[in-house]
């Protein structure tokens, strides 16, 4: 009989839209899409990455980013992961921690030049601010901030951004059945 405590911490799979996604986080990022109109893929296709098996949680494909999603904080290894696969793919990566929220999101960036000493990342507010994800396929980002903006980006994000919260707020108000 185990004791009560010594199990493993395992995430509930959840199902939406005919997807059996691994976890509640997983299902609540699609919920966020949908909600900002982001057409999105789950578990799109597995890659080999240097010799690591990797299968990314979404593909979006009006943007063509990766999206990995984390309960939490992403650790070295994860962000490596993320690091190779922009790279070889061509395609940046997002790195979502935690359910939606109202804050940026960093991503790993396909390639770094050295000529415009481009980070290797960088983060993206997904935000439909300007049209950008429907006219340019991107979302916005640090890179494309003035110095004003970069300064005071704190207090910008929620003006700049603000129907990042349509999504956040439905992310937060689904519920699923136990297992769905």
């Amino acid at each position: 009989m185990r004791e009560v405590g010594t199990g493993e911490l395992k995430a509930i799979e959840t199902e939406y839209k005919n997807y059996r996604m691994r976890s509640r986080v997983e299902a609540k990022w699609a919920i966020y899409f949908d909600a900002m109109g982001f057409s999105w893929e789950y578990e799109l296709e597995g890659y080999e990455l240097d010799g690591i098996r990797y299968l990314p949680d979404f593909w979006l494909p009006q943007i063509s980013m990766w999206a990995e999603v984390k309960a939490g904080p992403f650790t070295e290894t994860e962000r490596e992961k993320c690091r190779l696969l922009a790279t070889l793919s061509g395609h940046d990566c997002l790195m979502l921690d935690g359910p939606p929220a109202m804050k940026p999101y960093w991503a790993m960036l396909s390639q770094k030049s050295e000529e415009s000493e481009r980070p290797e990342q960088t983060d993206f507010a997904l935000s439909n601010y300007k049209g950008y994800p429907k006219y340019e396929h991107r979302f916005y980002c640090t890179l494309c901030m003035n110095d004003d903006e970069l300064k005071d980006r704190r207090s910008s994000f929620w003006f700049m951004f603000g129907d990042m919260e349509v999504g956040v707020n439905a992310a937060r108000r689904a519920r699923f059945e136990f297992g769905r």
